[in-house]
């Protein structure tokens, strides 16, 4: 028998024996005749060798077996979602987002009791992994969950201006800023209190298109762990320009991914444009606090003038005429504005004043 060549017995056709290969030779299980048999080797065949290569059913046996163990979850994907936002849609946000840094301009203002003005000067649309490499690593970073949107919003602010802000909420005059990248703890929970009064801002101007309220918010200091959505989701970038009173202004970004916009792209597209016409809730609740605010009253007579000599003159026991007449009303005034007219009375062993006139204001 040759080494290369087996015969093997069978049907003839024209007279000769038909010769073939050893890569061709039946396996047992193809040939109930030849169960058992094996070539060159005196093992029991394999499970894999027991298999019709022609059966259909092979293929998926074989990804059963490789599969065993493991589980798959098959996620619902629909081809039909936007995966940018169109033109009109953009607009309208921008405009949304107009309305946002009016408000947190005058919030940020009040905390850090200096002038503060923020400005949006581009909005974009790019990935996340564009997002990461065109601002710098480290920062101070706050992720707001804006409920029930599914997915998280960040503003991002350089180091610096961070510190600046911290400088000025402890009474300081923002000039003298350490040459450090990285906060403490204490200037996180500085930073977080303010954020937290900013972003609030953000949800009432989500509010004339979309029911929104702001959930937890936290803090990074490396865009590098922030885990809001996946490198290739596309992510709408407001550009904003902070400038604190009189100082170089800082850049920062407001970063809203796809997931978070998408279940308001309808309202942008039909109602976005409306948006500016209606009245906003920031006025409102301006409007609320201010009446609020405590303001020092003083009560005064009728003013009477001197001559600057006469005024230097004055010694203890000296008279100075009034030209407020006796039972004529008190001015009631805050600051440089006439309130009303009171009349000086008591009650108790406490002084006080009887409001006699209408309240009025000058303007």
């Amino acid at each position: 028998m040759n080494a290369d060549v087996l015969k093997v017995s069978g049907e003839e056709q024209d007279g000769q024996e038909a010769e073939q290969p050893i890569d061709a030779v039946p396996v047992a299980g193809d040939d109930p005749n030849l169960a058992g048999a094996s070539v060159g080797s005196d093992s029991a065949p394999s499970a894999e060798s027991a298999e019709d290569p022609t059966d259909p059913e092979l293929g998926r046996r074989k990804s059963a077996r490789k599969g065993q163990g493991r589980t798959r979850i098959a996620k619902k994907f629909d081809f039909r979602q936007p995966k940018t936002l169109e033109r009109n849609q953009l607009r309208s946000l921008q405009m949304i987002l107009e309305a946002f840094v009016r408000p947190a301009s005058s919030v940020l203002s009040a905390n850090l009791r200096v002038p503060c003005r923020m400005e949006i000067t581009e909005l974009t649309q790019m990935p996340w992994e564009t997002v990461l490499g065109e601002l710098e690593d480290s920062g101070c970073i706050s992720i707001v969950s804006v409920l029930p949107l599914p997915s998280k919003a960040i503003f991002y602010q350089g180091i610096k201006s961070a510190l600046e802000i911290v400088d000025l909420r402890f009474g300081g005059g923002g000039d003298d800023i350490p040459d450090r990248q990285i906060l403490t703890d204490i200037e996180l929970g500085v930073i977080l209190g303010v954020m937290q009064e900013v972003l609030a801002q953000l949800s009432i101007a989500f509010t004339p298109i979309y029911e929104t309220r702001i959930g937890q918010i936290s803090q990074e200091q490396s865009l590098q762990f922030v885990q809001v959505t996946s490198m290739n989701e596309m992510c709408v970038v407001a550009r904003i320009d902070l400038k604190i009173d009189e100082r170089p202004e800082h850049q920062t970004a407001l970063i809203l991914p796809l997931p978070l916009l998408r279940p308001m792209l309808e309202y942008l597209g039909s109602k976005g444009a409306a948006v500016l016409e209606q009245p906003l809730v920031f006025t409102d609740q301006l409007a609320e606090r201010l009446q609020e605010v405590n303001l020092e009253l003083r009560v005064v007579f009728s003013p009477t003038s001197l001559a600057s000599g006469q005024i230097i003159d004055l010694r203890p026991g000296d008279v100075v005429r009034l030209t407020h007449r006796r039972g004529e009303p008190l001015d009631l005034v805050s600051g440089p504005v006439k309130i009303t007219k009171v009349q000086p009375t008591q009650v108790g062993r406490r002084l006080a004043c009887l409001v006699v006139e209408g309240v009025h204001s000058e303007r």
